[in-house]
């Protein structure tokens, strides 16, 4: 592929005999199915807002099953080479990283994904989909950027922790003593993420079904699909009362669980719960302290992650949308595991 912006489409030149191919009475029904899929591994490319490639103007079958499926990509796509996300490749080795390999079996721009048309920033901006304005007229709020000043004091010293520095707004959870195998200079960077889960965990909805998981309604019996009994949590609305309540005990909640690091290429997972033979604090017989344990990867993203940058897979990527993105990401999956450490301990 040419790093110049090439013509409408990129397409396949004729692999055999044209004379004995018509287009107008071919049926690509007849084409078996893996044929038709190693045809169009690789699809035609077509540039968002240019005409699709014409089947009827086919000299060839492939040619013709090709054009049936081209995908819609932004022109910087074409910018980027043949292989548009060549980091892909090397990921593994960024610092230790246990990425998979770059797949050479799938097409080079993944499986057959059309956000390739919306790559561009501009795209994207126009969507609503981010927000890369961080001039003063639209800043990011303070508490959700990184304090480098106080992290270049910060210990990096994992086995202890010298200073947490300020925990302003950020939930009894998830304060330092909750972070083992962390250093400071770990936590510094974390803090804007866990500024976000604080809040989302000060919100009515949150709190609302905080309080279902906690609430067994009544136990229904199994179905042939699943034979096994289930507890119905759901209560309905919470009242104001009910989330108070609830508030209050994901505060208490913070002497029943803790935080620890594991690789995600282990067990599939980006972040496991799991219960602890330590009672939790309800006085019901199977309520169990939990701890959270979030791939490494997470940390090496908000820290570090100097091998991973967007722009070094995409040249018009925002970085710094980019990592906001990924401290959305990370504070999403926080809050999904405290609700599991809510619904046990």
């Amino acid at each position: 592929m040419s790093s110049s912006t090439p013509p409408v489409g990129q397409y396949t030149p004729p692999a055999y005999n044209t004379s004995r191919f018509k287009a107008s009475t071919f049926d690509p029904r007849t084409i078996p199915k893996k044929t038709f899929d190693d045809w169009t591994q690789d699809p035609d490319l077509v540039v968002f807002g240019q005409p699709w490639p014409d089947p009827s103007t086919a000299t060839t079958a492939r040619e013709y099953c090709r054009r049936l499926v081209p995908i819609q990509v932004s022109p910087s796509v074409f910018k980027l080479g043949k292989h548009a996300y060549p980091v892909l490749k090397q990921r593994r080795y960024a610092s230790n990283r246990l990425t998979p390999e770059y797949d050479y079996n799938k097409p080079w721009m993944g499986d057959r994904s059309y956000i390739l048309k919306l790559i561009t920033p501009k795209k994207l901006l126009d969507l609503g989909c981010i927000n890369i304005d961080t001039s003063d007229t639209s800043p990011i709020s303070p508490q959700f950027r990184i304090d480098y000043a106080a992290a270049a004091k910060a210990s990096k010293d994992r086995n202890v922790s010298v200073s947490a520095g300020s925990e302003k707004n950020i939930h009894p959870l998830l304060r330092r003593r909750q972070f083992r195998n962390t250093s400071d200079w770990e936590y510094e960077h974390l803090k804007p993420t866990l500024r976000i889960v604080s809040m989302m965990l000060e919100t009515s909805s949150v709190l609302d079904m905080l309080h279902a998981l906690g609430s067994k309604l009544h136990k229904k019996p199994g179905t042939k699909m699943f034979p096994r009994d289930v507890w119905v949590y759901y209560t309905g609305k919470s009242t104001h009362m009910d989330r108070a309540e609830t508030a209050l005990e994901t505060i208490k909640m913070a002497k029943f669980m803790y935080f620890t690091w594991m690789s995600g290429d282990d067990s599939g997972a980006s972040a496991i719960t799991s219960p602890l033979k330590t009672p939790g604090l309800r006085p019901n017989g199977v309520s169990r302290a939990c701890k959270i344990k979030l791939d490494d990867e997470w940390r090496y993203l908000l820290t570090d992650g100097k091998e991973m940058l967007a722009s070094l897979c995409n040249p018009e990527a925002e970085d710094e949308s980019a990592f906001l993105r990924i401290q959305l990401l990370a504070a999403n999956t926080i809050l999904h595991e405290l609700a599991h450490a809510f619904c046990k301990y």
